[in-house]
């Protein structure tokens, strides 16, 4: 299923369990890595447990990633299984676990860069009832302006419209380079 950008931040926070693979992609690079570290928590409860988050290499063949999403979690709990840099040598494999995923509740938590259209990864997931799709595009002006007050406010600081509007004119559009320079401010 596709997921419109404005839903994905509370997707990710609260996937579906029926939802078994996601895959975050976009020319955002930081904020696709927040989006997927989001699902990884929302699922897992941390990125770092050893026993719940597992890290795969991209290249991983379908009986790997079907033995890995069937094991369970030492002390219970739903899995995350993360893929970083995902691309299309992952389609068959993610084919064949979506068309008969194992018992259990594991996610498949894949990120990605800029996909087209046409790819194949891309439209598996956001055509399957078990699957999701969310993209991460960078922040036009409003919306970057935006995303500064959030970030500022997050961070105990406030400006005044002017001063928000020439940071999001002279700041780059990467979610994670932004919370960098608000960092240094």
């Amino acid at each position: 299923m596709k997921i419109q950008p404005a839903s994905a931040d509370s997707f990710a926070a609260a996937p579906p369990p029926a939802i078994r693979a996601a895959l975050v992609y976009g020319p955002d690079v930081g904020l696709v890595r927040e989006r997927a570290d989001a699902l990884i928590k929302s699922v897992a409860g941390a990125l770092d447990d050893p026993f719940r988050v597992a890290p795969l290499l991209s290249n991983i063949d379908g009986a790997s990633l079907y033995d890995e999403a069937a094991a369970m979690a030492f002390g219970g709990g739903r899995r995350a299984i993360v893929i970083r840099d995902a691309n299309e040598s992952l389609s068959d494999a993610l084919e064949r676990f979506l068309d008969a995923p194992p018992r259990g509740d594991t996610l498949v938590v894949l990120s990605a860069g800029d996909l087209a259209p046409r790819s194949g990864l891309r439209r598996l997931c956001e055509e399957r009832d078990n699957a999701a799709a969310l993209a991460c595009y960078v922040e036009d002006g409003a919306g970057r302006e935006k995303l500064l007050r959030v970030l500022l406010k997050e961070s105990g600081l406030s400006a005044d419209d002017d001063a928000v509007a020439a940071l999001a004119e002279a700041l780059p559009g990467d979610r994670a380079l932004l919370r960098s320079e608000i960092t240094k401010l």
